[in-house]
Parts: C-alpha cells; structure tokens; sequence
C-alpha cells in the first residue's frame, strides 16, 4: 500500500508539517495530534480555500465536529458536542500556528471568531 504523503506536492507537506508542530502546542507537551489528551482538529489552508468559508466561525462550523456558537450575554462562546463551558475556557484555539487566545475572555474573543484573515486553524 503506498504511503498517503506520496499523494501530496512538496508545498503541501511543508504545510502539513507546520500543522503538526503547532499541534504540540496544545498540551505543552510535543505530541502528535493523535496523541494529544484532547480533541484536535487541524483545518488546512487548502481546506478554508475550498470550503467557501467568509468567517473564522463559518469554517470551524463545517470542520470540527459538534460545534456551535451560543450567544451570551454580550458575547459568544464556542460550544462542542452539546456543552458550552464558561467564556471559552477549555478551549484553546491556534491560528497560523499563533494561540489566539486572551486572559480578558479565557478564549478566542468574538472579533477573532468573525474575523476572515487565516491560513490555517
């Protein structure tokens, strides 16, 4: 059987070795994404492209499963798989490789999640 990264060009594995790397993140520990203690989605530049996606929540709407927006007050909190918890706080959320996270709201702020400048989540 051959091996799935000879399907991909250079630039894409390039790309899918960022990824990964900034997965590492997640934990402060370096893991690969199937060995993080927590869900990981990784959503590719190439994937935003062709997803017609116009915001950051319109794309983690199509791509990761079990999630939602719920309003809150003045603000929105990402919900997963029928849970929403308190202003983000169980969520860390990494965009180009960068944590977008704030103190202020535990997680990403409403401007990030309306926002439409990425390459990949």
């Amino acid at each position: 059987m051959i091996d799935e990264r000879y399907k991909f060009s250079l630039d894409e594995l390039t790309e899918q070795e960022e990824v990964e790397q900034a997965i590492g993140v997640a934990s402060n520990v370096s893991k690969d994404a199937e060995r993080q203690p927590a869900a990981v989605t990784t959503i590719t530049r190439q994937q935003l492209q062709l997803s017609g996606a116009r915001t950051l929540s319109e794309a983690l709407t199509l791509f990761v499963p079990g999630f939602f927006l719920v309003e809150d007050q003045d603000d929105m909190i990402m919900g997963f798989r029928g849970l929403a918890p308190d202003n983000n706080s169980k969520v860390m959320l990494l965009i180009n490789g960068q944590n977008v996270n704030t103190e202020f709201f535990w997680g990403p702020s409403d401007a990030i999640l309306n926002s439409a400048s990425y390459d990949y989540i």
